[in-house]
């Protein structure tokens, strides 16, 4: 007669002890799919986020570079640097080429605005053709502040006068653009640029 542990040996595997085994493996499998699930929300988070941000700060130059640019006048001819403001809407004229004039269907005319179209986008228009730099942005995602030589506000939330318009010496641009996540709904950037044509001249030495 053979021992008895030889013969607990021989039985095998028992069909609990599969049972067992593969509700561990389904466990196992379903932790892992549940944490690349996590990784992989976490990953479009942040290219969500970068995105936007990485639009936001583009946008955000281009409008800091045209306000700069605003009333460039080799020449002295008296080229008006802003021609319109408001709290969400700027035009700008600006002399590039030196030739003495504002070829107003060129970039040497350009205008920088909110439109809702498309879930709202900042848009850049240069002479007749009008693209957008940044979206989506909500209604006030893109707010300008027109600033004095002591810096106090113009006109706060309105269109400038005339009278006004000649005062701006820089403007504060802040861009929101949304990024759809629910933690961190938008990046939000904020800057100033001064309209170089009208600082105050240096003196030499």
């Amino acid at each position: 007669m053979r021992p008895a542990r030889r013969l607990a040996d021989e039985r095998g595997t028992t069909l609990v002890e599969l049972l067992v085994a593969a509700a561990l493996a389904l466990v196992t499998c379903l932790a892992a799919i549940s944490l690349l699930a996590l990784h992989a929300s976490i990953a479009r988070s942040l290219q969500s986020e970068l995105a936007a941000g990485s639009a936001c700060a583009w946008a955000l130059e281009v409008a800091l570079r045209d306000v700069q640019l605003a009333g460039n006048d080799p020449r002295g001819v008296g080229v008006v640097a802003l021609r319109a403001g408001s709290a969400d809407s700027l035009e700008l004229d600006a002399d590039l080429d030196g030739d003495g004039s504002v070829d107003t269907s060129s970039a040497e005319r350009r205008a920088l605005s909110w439109g809702a179209s498309s879930g709202g986008r900042v848009l850049r228009r240069l002479g007749a053709q009008s693209i957008g730099i940044a979206s989506p942005v909500a209604t006030g995602g893109f707010a300008l502040r027109h600033r004095a030589a002591d810096g106090s506000e113009i006109g706060a939330g309105r269109a400038l006068a005339a009278a006004e318009l000649g005062r701006v010496r820089r403007v504060d641009v802040e861009i929101a653009v949304r990024t759809g996540l629910v933690g961190r709904p938008e990046v939000r950037l904020r800057s100033t640029a001064a309209i170089r044509s009208r600082l105050p001249a240096r003196r030499p030495g």
